[in-house]
């Protein structure tokens, strides 16, 4: 019955249960437009889009989505990132951003934690937006109170 229980454990695929965050959550940017959506990925290997892009103007303030421990503020590759450990071992990321934070630096929700640097997006600039906790990404819209989100995606021209 052990070796049973055990092949079924390897064959099963894990789902894991829904996350809800203890914490208040709000949008780091003013506009509230979403170029590009979450994309749930298989396995974290995979390709895919781990975070939102959401719409904005170089040089604008990017504020805290909520209230917790920067875990990371410089660059990375050729890109700027702001992480933030929040309850319940929840990280939120924000880039590219110039930090005007510091590891071990406390937010609260809404704090300027740097401003927008152009480079992600093909058109203008745009803060990718993501959440994790442990080894699983999160639509870091699923942190925000349902009133709070309305997603407009531009059309694809060629």
């Amino acid at each position: 019955m052990k070796l049973s229980a055990i092949i079924a454990a390897a064959v099963l695929p894990f789902v894991p249960t829904p996350f809800t965050p203890s914490g208040t959550f709000d949008w780091p940017l003013p506009s509230k437009t979403v170029l590009r959506e979450f994309d749930k990925l298989e396995q974290n290997w995979h390709p895919g889009h781990r975070g939102v892009d959401v719409a904005g103007v170089p040089g604008e303030p990017v504020r805290a989505a909520g209230a917790g421990t920067v875990v990371y503020a410089r660059r990375m590759v050729d890109t700027n990132i702001v992480s933030i450990e929040h309850a319940d071992r929840l990280r939120t990321t924000y880039q590219p951003v110039t930090a005007m934070v510091k590891k071990g630096d406390v937010v609260d929700l809404g704090d300027i934690i740097g401003t927008l640097d152009e480079g992600h997006c093909l058109v203008g600039a745009c803060l990718h937006w993501g959440a994790k906790r442990g080894d699983i990404y999160y639509d870091p819209l699923s942190l925000l109170a349902p009133e709070k989100v309305r997603v407009r995606l531009y059309p694809v021209t060629e």
